[in-house]
């Protein structure tokens, strides 16, 4: 029983291997291959405060790092800003909308 379904495994894998895409291979690209920004930003409508509390920066130049703080959404421009702020959050107020 064990080895039909392994023999039954093996079978689909190679199924699906030749209903791939056989077309040839692109030409080798001239420069740097492209790179996939990874930084995520969260959108100002799904904030509750109007500009980062640790260093001040616009909401609007765009948050990358949020938490949930009294019930609200609070956005920060980076990871060092939201550790700085929870680490002494009353002498960072929140401005909010």
């Amino acid at each position: 029983m064990k080895q039909l379904f392994i023999a039954g495994l093996l079978a689909l894998g190679l199924a699906a291997c030749h209903t791939q895409d056989s077309a040839p291979a692109a030409a080798a690209s001239v420069g740097p291959a492209p790179t996939q920004d990874t930084t995520k930003t969260y959108p100002v409508s799904m904030l509750d405060n109007t500009k980062d509390p640790f260093c001040g920066m616009p909401a609007s130049a765009g948050m990358e790092d949020t938490i949930h703080w009294n019930g609200k959404v609070i956005g920060f421009c980076s990871k060092e800003c939201k550790e700085g702020f929870l680490k002494d959050p009353k002498g960072h107020p929140v401005t909010f909308k």
